[in-house]
């Protein structure tokens, strides 16, 4: 089970390697790309993608990064496992930064009373 815990008010990840392996299934269904298709699409074996969802090996750095890129997701979008989608939250902060301060204001109030969804 991977969790998180604050050092010096920062949420640090315990398991890694654990969260690597979910966070890359959890964004993979949502591309809705099977572990053989993204394999492929990375110019890795066959089995390159479901190796490291079980836990038999990680991704080295680079490799890491090509991930990243192919999922659509910044290493620190992936890292941010509170994060479901960050395509769409990315979308909603680049047109939030165009906004003025006071419409933003307006959805920050409207957000505060949206209850926040089950898990």
């Amino acid at each position: 089970m991977w969790y998180y815990y604050v050092e010096r008010g920062i949420p640090i990840l315990n398991d890694h390697s654990e969260f690597l392996r979910k966070r890359i299934t959890e964004l993979r269904l949502k591309k809705k790309v099977s572990e053989l298709k993204m394999s492929h699409d990375l110019g890795k074996s066959a089995g390159y993608i479901h190796q490291i969802a079980s836990g038999r090996m990680q991704p080295s750095m680079e490799n890491f990064f090509e991930i990243c890129n192919y999922l659509a997701v910044t290493p620190a979008e992936f890292w941010d496992g509170e994060n479901q989608d960050p395509q769409l939250l990315r979308e909603l902060m680049d047109r939030l930064k165009k906004l003025p301060p006071e419409t933003v204001q307006t959805f920050l109030t409207l957000a505060g009373s949206i209850p926040p969804a089950k898990r």
